[in-house]
């Protein structure tokens, strides 16, 4: 009998701790660098948010005038007044650059008032005029500095001018370069010390490194790493706060000083009418919506000359700003928490940055240390672990535009075909998930013949080539090859990973092995659907798919540093034939699962969360950062649920119910659209909530019931058309929400969706005719 002294000693665990400390440390740089390109682009947005508002305020009486004379049957040009209030703005405010009155004829834009007389005469392209409403000012970025504009419409509704007014830039500039050095100062710092703490804690564990496992040691890096990272950016953030309100204090008391004159100018203009200031109808109504438009303003107040307040809404949190209208005066109060709550708004996006770079950096820490010896596990899925980190950023690279996607197509289409602008939006996407699902067989053979390693990539290319097209597309017919291409590579990458996950499992292991595809498909998709939408708001949407092509050359250096245990061309054995693909739906145990569960789960999935919910989101004035942290939830509950529902599918063999529970499921969240007590925003949520508690449970089940049924054809037949049924489904489901937005709102799409999943799931029950579980 073997005695403790005769056990073999303990394996030393070999850790490239030079390698592991420079990717730490650059790790952590690099989070501190992207928070400090957010907190700097947040500065920079707030100055032209409070710039431009203090500038639609002073143009208000100038709008007013080219307003009231469109409505009385003026041209613009005819409006001679117009020239000497252009002058006067101009002149009471050195922030503005330029200032244009135009009129409109037969669509093309003409300037008949400017501060410069040199621009009068001069035509306005017509797509540079289409963005601007006639429902109030809008802003945009332009090349020569940020403005706003407005359209004006005669009695009739025809448009027939507008005003345009320009900011300076250089203050703008100035200001930000200022808020950049006194930041960057500090981040500096901040990265000297992390470094510092780092490399210090890497000593300390190379010394202790015998102490304990692969798995001990991963998490030891992981929560020190982390946990530093976060008090530096804390500490980051915590000085940039005090840093922005040093720096826009300033410009909030501006634009509530530039409403006091406002106030003040119309309250003398009724004075001049001989109204008395008591007997104005609606003041208090007309201040509340002053500060229901203007955030910086917490109250107003009109007062009379013994002090005796006349009219008042709103409640004092900072200093007033007074102005005197003859004998009375009217007062604005500054509201000095409104740096501190877009703080707090930015606060939310840090935090989801902090959680993404930490899923991110566990992935690549992961990878780095996958030759570690573990305790436990299965040792051919501990093998696989090699091939998650590239998945995981060839699937991230995809999921960065998910929240938003819908939102950047909206942005290329006018309406005006013979689809609609619903189906223009929806068409990309369709075109997408139908490359998808035709490429996908083709991605399986080509697997089979070449090896993983050709085919992945063949797919980066792909990929790689439709994001760069995206991002740099200006026509809206670009914008359906680009999709197409990157749905081909897609296929390939995705299609050849999976393979080498069904060769490399035996049966008893198979769920869970699908569940590694699951797990990498949920963490990058929560990842790049949280980060895709703060950084298209802080960044905007052209950058993301900039970031997503990087991402795919990521992808495939790690495929090829990690050195995959890929299949050769051939060890698969016959590929996919016609033959294969009948012997399947032949069996109609596998026809009803694939119709009943596979197709209404994807069309649920593309037409509800990748289609429905962005744009209904944006309706209900969601940000693009908010719309990814709603679309994150479903992937966050698949993440959760699967690996409970792959253990209840191997361990008690319940594949069929849990593949019916998770449909039912998915289609009753569908038809919380339908329930006319439940606020808008809270059947969104619930929709999302049950799709993803619903795919959860579902999706490895399926997929393993599915290579059960179809275990005569082989694994990969299975995989193959398991996947392009799916894609079908993909295709169908925004072409079915699309139809009935058409004729409805986003609500009774949501519930025709609903219904289409529950009638799958009532088709899918057939499955257990044939004695399946």
């Amino acid at each position: 009998m073997r005695t403790p002294a005769d056990a073999a000693p303990p394996r030393q665990v070999n850790v490239p701790w030079g390698r592991l400390a420079f990717f730490v440390v650059a790790a952590q740089c690099l989070a501190l660098m992207l928070l400090g390109y957010m907190l700097l682009n947040k500065h920079r947005s707030l100055l032209d948010e409070l710039m431009l508002s203090r500038i639609e305020i002073e143009a208000s009486d100038l709008e007013t005038a080219l307003r009231t004379g469109a409505m009385s049957g003026l041209q613009p040009g005819e409006m001679v007044r117009l020239e000497a209030m252009v002058q006067h703005l101009k002149a009471a405010d050195p922030a503005i650059a330029a200032i244009a009155v135009l009129s409109v004829e037969a669509h093309t834009a003409r300037i008949v008032f400017a501060d410069d007389p040199g621009q009068i005469g001069k035509t306005v392209p017509a797509d540079e005029w289409q963005s601007a409403s006639a429902h109030g000012f809008t802003r945009h970025d332009a090349d020569a500095g940020p403005q706003i504009e407005v359209a004006v419409r005669d009695a009739a509704g025809v448009v027939i001018g507008g005003l345009r007014v320009r900011a300076a830039g250089a203050p703008l500039a100035a200001a930000s370069q200022a808020m950049a050095s006194s930041l960057w100062y500090r981040i500096v710092a901040a990265v000297g010390a992390l470094t510092v703490v780092t490399l210090v804690t890497q000593a300390a564990l190379a010394r202790l490194r015998a102490a304990g496992s692969g798995i001990a040691l991963h998490r030891r890096i992981v929560v020190l790493a982390l946990s530093s990272t976060l008090a530096a950016s804390a500490f980051v953030a915590w000085q940039a706060d005090r840093l922005f309100g040093e720096q826009l204090t300033p410009a909030v008391t501006a634009k509530v000083q530039g409403i006091t004159d406002l106030l003040a100018n119309k309250l003398e203009y009724a004075a001049a009418l001989e109204i008395p200031l008591d007997k104005l109808p609606g003041v208090t109504d007309y201040f509340a919506g002053i500060i229901a438009r203007h955030p910086e303003v917490a109250a107003l107040r009109l007062s009379d000359a013994t002090g005796g307040v006349l009219a008042e809404h709103g409640a004092a949190r900072g200093r007033w700003i007074t102005r005197a209208v003859g004998d009375a005066q009217v007062a604005a109060a500054t509201d000095e928490r409104f740096v501190a709550r877009r703080l707090g708004e930015l606060a939310t996006d840090v935090g989801i940055v902090l959680l993404v770079s930490g899923l991110i950096f566990r992935e690549l820490l992961a990878a780095l240390l996958h030759r570690l010896p573990r305790s436990g596990g299965v040792p051919t899925l501990s093998a696989l672990q090699s091939l998650r980190l590239p998945l995981f950023l060839f699937i991230l690279s995809e999921e960065m535009s998910r929240s938003f996607l819908p939102l950047y197509l909206e942005s290329f289409t006018s309406g005006s075909s013979f689809l609609g602008q619903e189906a223009e939006v929806g068409l990309p996407i369709t075109a997408y998930m139908l490359c998808f699902a035709l490429a996908t067989p083709f991605a399986g053979r080509w697997t089979d013949r070449w090896g993983i390693a050709r085919v992945f990539t063949a797919g980066v290319g792909l990929a790689l080539a439709g994001f760069a097209w995206t991002a740099l597309a200006t026509a809206y017919w670009q914008l359906l090859p680009a999709r197409a291409l990157c749905a081909c590579g897609y296929a390939a990458g995705t299609i050849a990973c999976q393979r080498q996950l069904i060769t490399l499992t035996g049966p008893a292991e198979r769920a869970r092995g699908l569940a590694l595809f699951v797990g990498a498909v949920g963490i990058a998709a929560i990842c790049g659907s949280a980060l895709g939408g703060v950084l298209a708001e802080q960044f905007g949407f052209r950058l993301v798919f900039a970031l997503s092509a990087l991402l795919t050359l990521l992808a495939l250096t790690a495929f090829h540093y990690a050195r995959v245990p890929t299949m050769a061309a051939g060890d698969a054995g016959p590929l996919l034939g016609l033959a294969d693909v009948r012997r399947l739906f032949a069996d109609r145990r596998f026809t009803f699962l694939m119709l009943g569960g596979a197709v209404p789960a994807k069309i649920a999935l593309a037409g509800f969360l990748f289609y429905l919910t962005p744009l209904a989101l944006h309706q209900l004035a969601y940000s693009p950062a908010a719309i990814g942290r709603a679309v994150m939830l479903y992937f966050v509950l698949v993440a959760a649920v699967n690996p409970l529902a792959s253990w209840l599918a191997d361990h008690f063999g319940w594949r069929m119910a849990l593949t019916v529970g998770g449909g039912l499921l998915i289609g009753l969240g569908g038809l919380a659209g339908i329930a006319g007590w439940l606020p808008a925003e809270a059947a969104v949520w619930t929709g999302i909530a049950a799709l993803g508690i619903g795919t959860g449970l579902a999706a490895a089940p399926m997929q393993a019931l599915a290579s059960e049924i179809g275990a005569r054809a082989g694994a990969t037949s299975v995989a193959v058309v398991l996947r392009t049924v799916e894609r079908l489904g993909s295709v169908i489901g925004p072409l079915w929400a699309g139809a009935w937005l058409v004729s409805g709102d986003w609500r009774g799409a949501m519930v025709a969706i609903g219904v289409a999943v529950l009638a799958g799931t009532m088709l899918c029950l057939c499955v257990r005719e044939e004695g399946v579980r």
